[in-house]
């Protein structure tokens, strides 16, 4: 009972039944724990902590030297949250990799450079759907043309010195645009 429990944070606020088998545990579990006082049914039918279900869960969370961090129902959307636990749970189930690190993060903001405008990023078409047009821009390709190595390569290298890249910038048009600024997207889900 108490690793169901352990299921609620900050990122996973509210479980479903589907949701706690998919985890690979006994759904059943959330009933108890409703009868127990540590969870309470939302309008929606989801479940979330109580506020006694909190206490007993950062007991837990001591007890066995766990991290936590509690969730905050007031400031999520709970279909959003739901909905972001369920991409999760099939993305980990459908992870096949062997030697490799996947970490999924929920809700963060990715950059990118150039920050190029929506429309400069993405392409949405009757015929093709949403497609991803960053790659093809022409900024996007001379910087790729000029610092080929990507990844863990990349890394090696350290960063490019500005005053070599003046030249590129000069080149690309970029310094006749508005200032260029790092983007961002938003994968709150």
């Amino acid at each position: 009972m108490e690793r169901v429990l352990l299921l609620f944070d900050k990122d996973n606020p509210f479980w479903t039944p589907e949701l706690v088998a998919l985890v690979g545990e006994d759904s059943g579990e959330l009933e108890c724990l409703l009868t127990k006082g540590l969870l309470k049914r939302t309008p929606c039918g989801n479940y979330c902590l109580s506020d006694h279900g909190k206490n007993v869960l950062l007991d837990y969370a001591y007890e066995c030297g766990l991290p936590v961090s509690l969730p905050e129902e007031a400031k999520t959307n709970e279909d959003d949250a739901v909905w972001a636990t369920r991409f999760r749970l099939l993305f980990d189930n459908s992870f096949v990799g062997r030697w490799s690190l996947k970490e999924y993060r929920q809700n963060v903001s990715l950059s990118f450079f150039p920050g190029l405008s929506r429309r400069e990023t993405w392409a949405r078409s009757p015929q093709e759907g949403l497609k991803w047009v960053y790659p093809d821009h022409p900024m996007v390709r001379s910087f790729k043309e000029r610092y080929p190595d990507t990844g863990m390569c990349a890394r090696r290298k350290g960063l490019p010195d500005p005053k070599k890249s003046k030249p590129l910038v000069c080149r690309t048009g970029l310094a006749r645009r508005p200032p260029v600024r790092p983007g961002s997207f938003s994968q709150q889900i």
